[in-house]
């Protein structure tokens, strides 16, 4: 668990998925799979972060509780659904 701000905090509750998960579903369109993490997969995560080619992360979830003011929690819901990839979506409060 990670204090923030005066009384709020963030913990993980759950991840599913690992480094090695990016790495495989970065070479599958080479027909490539590793069974353990090496330095050039390291190398590999490194660039494809870097460069902004974050279609393999998404192979990877994680979830979050996470306590915050409701001014907050607002704000970053607001935020979190009109980032969505789906057009049709906006902010449940406008």
């Amino acid at each position: 668990m990670i204090s923030v701000l005066d009384h709020g905090y963030v913990k993980l509750v759950n991840n599913m998925g690992s480094d090695l998960d990016v790495v495989n579903a970065a070479r599958v369109s080479y027909d490539k799979e590793v069974s353990s993490l090496g330095d050039k997969d390291v190398s590999l995560i490194n660039f494809l972060v870097k460069h902004k080619h974050d279609s393999t992360l998404r192979h990877c979830v994680m979830t979050f509780e996470i306590y915050a003011p409701l001014m907050v929690a607002r704000q970053w819901y607001k935020h979190a659904v009109s980032s969505s990839h789906l057009d049709d979506q906006f902010g449940w409060n406008e």
